[in-house]
């Protein structure tokens, strides 16, 4: 659902796809926060939903979506540092949180991804 003019919040009704592995939206026109309720779909694995108006924090409950892959949240308005809790994902391949307004240092548990 990538590079289409969506508005409005990443819906909550995705919290019912308990068997999606692949959460795509990335390019619209998304707002509001990245939504904690992500981390509750146990088969997701890559997540791109840059390029869009998101705001706010990184939840730190998506360090608890253990078959994640690939995290894309590059180009949005977040902020704040991004969670130690990141470093549960042991199968992370892509994590790309480039062009939006983190602070602080870099988490010593991305030297330890592979």
């Amino acid at each position: 659902m990538g590079r289409n003019s969506f508005t409005g919040q990443i819906p909550l009704g995705l919290s019912l796809c308990q068997h999606l592995q692949v959460l795509s939206l990335t390019d619209n026109q998304l707002e509001g926060p990245v939504p904690a309720f992500l981390a509750l779909l146990p088969d997701l694995a890559i997540i791109y939903i840059g390029q869009n108006n998101l705001v706010g924090t990184i939840p730190p409950a998506l360090g608890n979506i253990t078959n994640l892959k690939e995290l894309d949240i590059s180009y949005c308005k977040l902020k704040g540092l991004i969670p130690p809790e990141l470093g549960l994902l042991r199968r992370i391949n892509v994590f790309d949180l480039h062009d939006n307004q983190l602070t602080g240092h870099i988490p010593t548990f991305f030297w330890q991804l592979v």
